[in-house]
């Protein structure tokens, strides 16, 4: 009789589908308003909740037939018939909204992880509203402020409300969460996870600044406020790190810092900061820069961040694992203006980093600015070899403080395996059991050796990124190591390292992947790779072996494109610089340069099937011939 019938019960409204290949059923609300029928195959009857209550489904009297058919008032059996096909075809989500206020404060920790818990292991939509206000939060240091897992259809919203951390504490973590939509919040911490300062003396083991102490307040009894993990030196009148400017990062063994309230002053011990600190000149000291993210998520599904800011964090803004299909739109991170100024730094860390996950990753709109390391960061994660106790096993190596090897896959991946010194694929196998540093697989392939590479084929996620800015931060504005990338419309701007960089590691940070598929077309690149990260490139394409620093045997990229960018240069390097690629395509160009003049603008490498035409280049003296240095 019905084709299709879905009923939706959402938090302040019920949706009814009908769809009736004979004729569009009429329903009765409880209180017996008539609705008006709906042809089948077009828009739905929403009902308002006081209107229609749940009893609808228990009710056959509710029922009623159109006018072309009483067929169903007329026979009470029919009544029963109907409602016994309806209830077999209806899909029912009894969704929940929780609605929190500002009222919570002074803190609002337990309101707010109440209503994640409430929004946990559910299967149902759950909304948590956050009312405009702020909300200040008092969890513990180095602790999570809310957890939600196991759940479907989570949204949080929250348009002109602040969520106020005032513990050096992480924000949101998601595990297991399908269709995750966060809206219209902002973050902040009450106290800046760093403290900005001017040296004004030193000893042969310390180093003294002058700090503003309202803006940096040095509380009594607050641990974190004592150690040092990074100093990073800033130039106060371009509002960004310093040119060839002191980087420590970051210490295996945080360095001691004190205060004096009554002097206005810090100091920290640390022999390689007596070395390189100099009197006058400015640093940012941050005292956390990893782990404390705003948003972390695991294992997550169609995930939406839409009208977020945030303006500092202990770590990075968003940190993603084993997560598929992200949409990120009108995202701000960015150095608050405040009474004292604009701040020096925004987060501590990436602004969005994403580790082994899956489908497409989407950024637009958005703004990247001030964090302490890349503004963005895509990859999955090697694992390095160890032995082949047998046909079927693998046995990997542990992570190291030189080697940060790991292999991130789920059993059921493919896993492709790679020679460590080239990248050359040997070829591919089932992961059928993972416990810790020991694998099972199908069947290892013939060739694989000690010391050689695997990774999951199963994450590694496109990438389209458009409009979007990355301005005034340490390292590089963008990190993209995977398969089918966009990237248009963006501008880099005052990034430390390359605007765009492409770097397979299979020597430290052991991140890859070979990318395939990968273009940078129509953006802005000004004023980039002038100190720390800095590479001879400013879109940079390379790979990294223990026998060759940068990849010199064999193609390992394919399908490169960097065409209609847009360079604006002050540092005497290539604007482009690409290794062991086959099909690049890099191609109309502009590149202004205003500084020092490059010997090389446009730089290949053991690369095949190279294209480079109409690219224009200009200096002091006005136009000149690009130069394009091809090496085998």
């Amino acid at each position: 009789m019905f084709q299709k019938l879905y009923l939706s019960l959402k938090p302040t409204s019920y949706t009814l589908f009908l769809f009736s290949p004979i004729w569009p059923f009429i329903v009765k609300p409880n209180q017996h308003q008539q609705l008006t029928a709906f042809e089948p195959h077009k828009r739905p009857i929403s009902l308002t909740q006081s209107h229609f209550s749940r009893s609808i489904l228990y009710k056959p009297s509710t029922f009623l037939s159109s006018s072309k058919s009483d067929l169903c008032s007329r026979h009470p059996i029919m009544n029963h018939v109907a409602l016994f096909a309806l209830l077999s075809l209806v899909t029912v989500s009894s969704a929940k909204t929780i609605t929190l206020s500002p009222s919570c404060a002074p803190d609002c920790y337990s309101t707010i992880q109440n209503a994640f818990n409430s929004c946990s292991n559910v299967g149902d939509s759950c909304t948590i509203l956050f009312a405009p206000g702020v909300y200040p939060t008092h969890a513990a240091p180095y602790s999570t402020l809310a957890t939600a897992q196991n759940s479907n259809n989570l949204a949080i919203s929250g348009a002109g409300a602040t969520i106020l951390l005032t513990e050096l504490t992480a924000g949101f973590a998601f595990s297991n969460i399908s269709g995750l939509t966060i809206t219209g919040l902002t973050f902040e911490m009450l106290r800046m996870p760093y403290t900005f300062g001017r040296v004004v003396s030193s000893t042969s083991t310390t180093v003294t600044l002058a700090v503003n102490m309202t803006t940096y307040p040095f509380p009594a009894g607050v641990a974190w406020l004592t150690k040092v993990q990074s100093v990073l030196e800033y130039d106060v009148n371009k509002q960004r790190p310093a040119a060839n400017g002191f980087d420590l990062y970051i210490l295996d063994t945080p360095a001691p810092l004190t205060a004096d309230l009554s002097t206005g002053t810090v100091t920290i011990t640390n022999s390689e900061a007596v070395r390189q600190m100099k009197r006058g000149n400015w640093y940012i000291l941050r005292h956390q820069v990893y782990a404390l993210n705003t948003f972390y998520m695991h294992l997550c599904r169609s995930v939406t961040l839409d009208h977020v800011t945030i303006y500092t964090a202990a770590g990075m803004g968003l940190y993603a694992d084993f997560t598929t299909d992200v949409l990120i739109s009108s995202l701000q991170i960015k150095k608050r203006n405040t009474a004292s100024g604009l701040r020096p730094m925004s987060i501590t860390a990436d602004a969005l980093h994403f580790n082994a996950c899956a489908g497409t990753i989407e950024i637009r709109n958005s703004l990247f600015e001030g964090q302490g390391d890349d503004g963005l960061n895509v990859h999955s994660k090697f694992g390095a070899i160890d032995a082949i106790p047998d046909a079927t096993s693998l046995t990997l190596q542990p992570e190291t403080a030189t080697e940060h090897s790991g292999l991130l896959a789920r059993v059921g991946d493919m896993l492709t395996f790679r020679d460590r010194n080239t990248f050359q694929q040997y070829g591919q196998a089932r992961l059928v059991a993972l416990d810790g540093l020991h694998a099972r697989v199908d069947a290892v392939p013939a060739g694989v050796k000690h010391n050689d590479l695997v990774v999951s084929a199963a994450w590694i996620p496109a990438l389209i990124a458009v409009n979007n800015t990355y301005r005034n931060n340490r390292a590089r504005g963008q990190l993209i190591k995977t398969n089918n990338v966009y990237v248009t419309g963006s501008t880099y701007d005052g990034c430390t390292g390359p605007a765009i960089q492409v770097f397979t590691d299979g020597c430290y940070w052991f991140e890859s992947n070979a990318v395939r598929n990968w273009s940078v077309i129509g953006n802005t690149i000004v004023d980039v790779n002038y100190a720390m990260a800095r590479l001879p490139g400013d879109v940079y394409v390379s790979a990294c072996t223990p026998q060759y620093p940068n990849l010199a045997v064999g193609q390992v990229h394919k399908d490169v494109t960097i065409d209609r960018n847009h360079f604006e240069q002050t540092q005497g390097l290539p604007a482009v610089s690409v290794w062991a690629a086959d099909t690049l395509s890099i191609s109309q160009n502009t590149i202004v340069q205003s500084g020092p003049t490059a010997a090389t603008n446009i730089q290949t490498s053991n690369s095949v099937h190279v294209v480079t035409i109409n690219n224009a280049c200009s200096g002091a003296a006005g136009a000149q011939q690009c130069h394009i240095k091809t090496s085998p």
